[in-house]
């Protein structure tokens, strides 16, 4: 009964009010203003109605209820007293929640009734019908609003007073609530206000703030202890019952302080200091009531607030507060995240679109106090609005930095243009033309297969468009021709950056998204490429490949332009030099483009000035390598077979890319170290060792570009990525062209960074193709009695004699002194006339390179004048069937290389004794006569080291060991020297205390005694164990293990 009567209350408050408010609205067409009306004199109306019709209906259904009940309890003489108590003392709570239930059933039969008269007015306006008051108010409303004349009919808008008799319709019942908070609040600003006048706020101290603890905290004043009690007050009158009429009351005020403290934040300085953060704390005081109300009013307040604020006029204006309102979880997101897309769709959206683009950067992207799928359909209409704006204003073709005039340009783009034609065009199509000339080979014989002729048709219409090009002029040897392949170069990098910038146009967003949760984390265990900008396209790539084709034809075109027999070696000539030409132009072109992208201030701007960019066109500051790389590569493809022929074409490619090397160019550098490990330049390169002194200088071009950034505490993932491709390099060079590295290990090693320790042990760890290693890990046999141990090593010019290969170096002692101490140490001052010139001066460093070559010539020579020796006590042992010690013939401490060596460790400082042991282990390689001596001379080293020299010990054993921790492959002469030292009682190595300075160094050396020492082990073997399972057959010995260092 009592849900029946609150049904008709609400049923008639509605069409009751949608009526006289359709009436008085009939010529307004501000829907906001006609739904706040209506809902205003509904809800008056049905809490009036309801407390008349349903309140009795109510108190009688309690009545029989709690006679029911009571009697259970009470006496029957006190049960009626009792019940009427009851009712008197609750009958104001009985009522309001009443009123409640009907607010709420009129909120949703009131919302209900205006979507249709919306749907109604709204299709009126889009058929430009004129606002007639039938269309949407009865019919009998409608036949007496027809028969007042204009002057008595409805404005198009209400005045203020109108719409306040809509307002005096809100239910009295909360009046007195809010009287009360807003007296409060007056309070609060007053004191606010009091505190900052006696208080200054340009003390930072001085402001309060509801988010700092200090509020609450502390006291600065009297008026600060009043603003606490008073907030104290507020949220004491707030109630469950009272929350939603009290904020449907507060909510304009809100709005309007929101909307004042937005404009006095825009510009302090024009406002009162005192008046704006009096404004600033009474606006937090306003967030906090709103949150008070939205615990005690839970969903319904939420849900109350959102529909307020999405009627506000200034709903799109206060972007602060709404950022505050999502912070404070006051907002239904999902709701806002429908009205703001349906605001986004409008017209006139331009102040929407401003706040949204507010909102998302407020609380999505700075805050994170929403995520992507509570905006999604916001940031989907942003997207398309920003989708549309760019295609307004895009570009449709890219143009890159010039050095050329324009009438070149636009004379050559044609040609460009034509020849693009060409190369698109099937054969079929080539067919249509009619040669004027045929190539050597003539076209269109009968017999010949098809595949044939239309190659051959191919030919011929090349021929055509460069007789074209070639009676134009553009390919006279002068200037022009420069300008001609600088201006296609230009050409087809626009082609390249047009065709990558329509890709990346075309993307969506959520392919756009997709790629950015694609790209990895990079760290320093696990070091991924980063994602390229595009995934490779092929059609990205025409005009690049069509030039790189019009290049080859022009080549060609040199060997058929003469047909005499005695001209083939001019025609090579001529062929060399238009591809030196060619490249020479492209690598001027590649400079200029990386000099005007990526260092600016490597152009003279004004000399360079740039013309201006036709409509459509805009210009492309960002350095693209890919194109680049491209053409070099095709030219290599292209040109390899009759390049076989002559080893000239891969020189002038090796000093283009020297010329382009990343130290000049670091925006190219990843292109740069994939052109020189391309398949075909690096086995070209490497046929001959004529040409290995230019792959080397490459080499050294790639490692020295790293050396300014390689440091043991990191480097940046670009570098990192960068050093993994000169590492896969050398590995590539370890495992295909060894020899290679064994002819240039020493200069190799100079130009490694020191933390490189991998990168060196790549290098070291070569060795002759015929050559098998002995196991290193093997416990029988002495390695001296090896055959190889007799043999000096393979090596380059530079490194055997770096008197006269090397005058760079610059070396401290005449030739003639130092081969003559090293045979009779006779000058006595050599020693320490090395250690002068080698020692560091003016606060510079060592010269690493000039003393490892001297260290390698001191060795070498040594290792040259006792061959003789070493050779002849091997035969008498062969012939008296007998074996020989080498060792003391190889190496012995009266040597002059050995009195060297120790001069130099006991002078250097602890970095100079470094480099030198380092020079030292940089010889023991594979098996042969240096890596024997080297191997004897830090043994010398290590055992004749007297107490007082521990530390020389200590850097012995750290350069080993630095070396062997790092990851396979470890040279075969590393290992071994360590072995020996280690297991060579006299060193008493397992006594030295600088093996267990700490826990993990001593973890370490104690998994290297379990490997040098099995005898042990198998004594402990033996003894009564639990049985194991035993190792397969064939298995090898590990390697010890030990803790990985963070190196490169």
């Amino acid at each position: 009964e009592t849900h029946g009567a609150l049904d008709r209350s609400a049923a008639v408050a509605c069409n009751t009010a949608r009526e006289i408010a359709a009436k008085d609205f009939s010529r307004e067409r501000n829907d906001n203003a006609l739904s706040f009306c209506a809902h205003a004199m509904a809800r008056g109306l049905a809490t009036t109605l309801v407390s008349v019709s349903a309140r009795d209906t109510a108190f009688n259904l309690i009545r029989k209820h709690l006679g029911q009940q009571l009697p259970r309890v009470f006496t029957p003489e006190t049960v009626n007293d009792v019940i009427e108590n009851l009712l008197n003392e609750n009958a104001a709570g009985i009522t309001s929640a009443l009123e409640e239930a009907t607010l709420e059933i009129t909120a949703i039969k009131m919302d209900a009734e205006l979507g249709r008269l919306f749907d109604e007015r709204h299709q009126a306006w889009r058929t430009s019908e004129r606002c007639h008051p039938r269309e949407h108010v009865s019919p009998q409303t409608a036949k007496a609003l027809a028969e007042l004349p204009e002057t008595l009919r409805p404005n198009s808008s209400l005045y203020p007073y109108h719409v306040a008799v809509y307002a005096s319709f809100l239910p009295p019942r909360v009046d007195n609530t809010v009287d009360q908070v807003v007296q409060l609040l007056q309070v609060i600003e007053e004191a606010a206000l009091r505190h900052y006048t006696e208080c200054p706020p340009t003390d930072s101290a001085n402001v309060l703030s509801l988010t700092n603890v200090s509020f609450t905290e502390t006291t600065q004043s009297e008026h600060h202890d009043t603003i606490k009690r008073k907030l104290v007050e507020v949220s004491q009158w707030i109630t469950e019952t009272n929350a939603v009429p009290l904020l449907v009351n507060l909510f304009p005020r809100i709005m309007l302080l929101a909307e004042k403290v937005q404009a006095e934040s825009r510009n302090p300085s024009a406002h009162n200091t005192v008046m704006h953060h009096g404004n600033l704390l009474l606006n937090e005081v306003c967030l906090f009531v709103l949150q008070a109300i939205r615990e005690k009013g839970q969903g319904k307040a939420v849900a109350e607030l959102m529909r307020l604020y999405s009627i506000h006029d200034k709903r799109w204006v206060n972007k602060e507060l709404a950022a505050n309102l999502i912070r404070l979880r006051l907002m239904d997101i999902a709701e806002f995240d429908r009205v703001l897309t349906k605001a986004l769709q409008e017209p006139n959206r331009q102040q929407a679109v401003e706040f949204a683009g507010y909102i998302v950067q407020k609380c999505l992207i700075e805050g994170k106090l929403a995520n992507v799928r509570d905006l999604k359909h916001t940031l989907e209409i942003l997207e398309q609005i920003a989708d549309q704006s760019k295609k307004q204003r895009a570009p449709t073709r890219m143009r890159v930095p010039t050095m050329h005039k324009q009438p070149y340009r636009q004379e050559i783009e044609k040609y460009f243009d034509e020849w693009l034609q060409i190369c698109d065009k099937k054969p079929g199509q080539q067919n249509q033309q009619q040669p004027p000339q045929q190539p050597p080979a003539a076209a269109g014989q009968e017999g010949q297969p098809p595949q044939q002729q239309q190659q051959q048709s191919k030919q011929v219409i090349a021929l055509n468009f460069v007789k074209k090009l070639q009676d134009s002029g553009m390919l006279k040897a002068d200037t022009m021709l420069d300008h001609f392949f600088g201006v296609l170069t230009e050409l087809a990098i626009e082609d390249y950056a047009t065709a990558v910038m329509l890709s990346e146009r075309a993307l969506t967003a959520e392919q756009r998204a997709a790629k950015e949760r694609a790209r990895p984390e990079i760290t320093r265990g696990q070091v991924h490429p980063p994602p390229a900008r595009l995934a490779a396209d092929p059609r990205a790539f025409v005009a690049v490949d069509a030039f790189s084709d019009l290049i080859v034809v022009l080549i060609k075109c040199c060997a058929w332009s003469s047909r005499r027999e005695d001209s083939k070696q001019q025609q090579g000539h001529a062929e060399t030099a238009l591809i030196q030409r060619v490249l020479s132009v492209v690598g001027r072109a590649l400079t200029f483009n990386h000099d005007w992208c990526v260092d600016r201030n490597g152009v003279d701007r004004q000399y360079h000035e740039q013309p201006p960019l036709p409509e459509g066109c805009a210009l492309e500051e960002t350095h693209l390598q890919q194109p680049f790389m491209r053409l070099i590569s095709n030219l290599m493809i292209a040109l390899a077979p009759s390049a076989d022929e002559r080893g000239d074409f891969w020189i002038v490619v090796a000093n283009t890319l020297h010329a382009l090397n990343p130290q000049r160019l670091p925006g190219f550098a990843f292109a740069w170290v994939e052109l020189i490990g391309h398949r075909l330049f690096i086995s070209k390169m490497m046929r001959s060792q004529e040409t290995w002194p230019l792959y080397h200088k490459l080499l050294n071009d790639a490692l020295r570009f790293v050396e300014p950034f390689a440091r043991p505490q990191g480097m940046s993932e670009a570098l990192v990525l960068y050093f993994k491709c000169v590492l896969k390099l050398m590995l590539l060079l370890l495992h295909d062209f060894s020899e290679f590295l064994l002819a240039h290990h020493q200069l190799l090693c100079d130009a490694i960074p020191p933390c490189c320790i991998q990168l060196r042990n790549i290098v070291l760890s070569a060795f002759p193709r015929q050559t098998k290693l002995p196991d290193p890990f093997a416990r029988s046999g002495r390695y001296n009695q090896l055959p190889e141990l007799r043999q000096p090593p393979t090596m380059a010019p530079a490194v055997k004699d770096p008197y006269s290969a090397r005058p760079q170096l610059q070396m401290p002692v005449p030739q003639a002194d130092f081969d003559q101490y090293l045979a009779t140490k006779q000058p006595a001052d050599v020693p320490q006339r090395l250690v002068q010139a080698l020692s560091p001066a003016d606060g510079k460093g060592y010269n690493v390179p000039l003393l490892s070559a001297v260290v390698l010539y001191a060795g070498a020579r040594t290792v040259e004048r006792q061959a003789p020796l070493v050779k002849e006590a091997f035969e008498k042992a062969e012939a008296n069937k007998t074996t020989v010690d080498p060792d003391p013939i190889t190496f012995n401490r009266d040597m002059g290389a050995a009195e060297i060596l120790r001069t130099l460790l006991a002078s250097f400082n602890s970095e100079g004794r470094y480099h030198v042991i380092n020079a030292c282990v940089n010889q023991l390689r594979f098996p042969n006569a240096h890596t024997h001596f080297f191997c004897l001379a830090l043994q010398h080293v290590f055992a004749n080291a007297s107490p007082h020299q521990e530390h020389i010990q200590e850097h012995v054993t750290r350069v080993l060991v630095e070396r062997l921790i790092i990851s396979r492959p470890h040279p075969w002469g590393l290992l071994i020297t360590f072995f020996d030292i280690v297991k060579d009682a006299k060193n008493e190595f397992w006594e030295k205390p600088f093996i267990r300075c700490t826990p993990e160094i001593e973890r370490m050396f104690e998994s290297v005694a379990q490997s040098v020492h099995p005898q042990q082990q198998q004594q402990q073997q033996q003894q009564p164990q639990p049985a194991q399972q035993p190792a397969p057959q064939g298995t090898a010995p590990q390697q010890p293990q030990a803790p990985q260092q963070p190196r490169s």
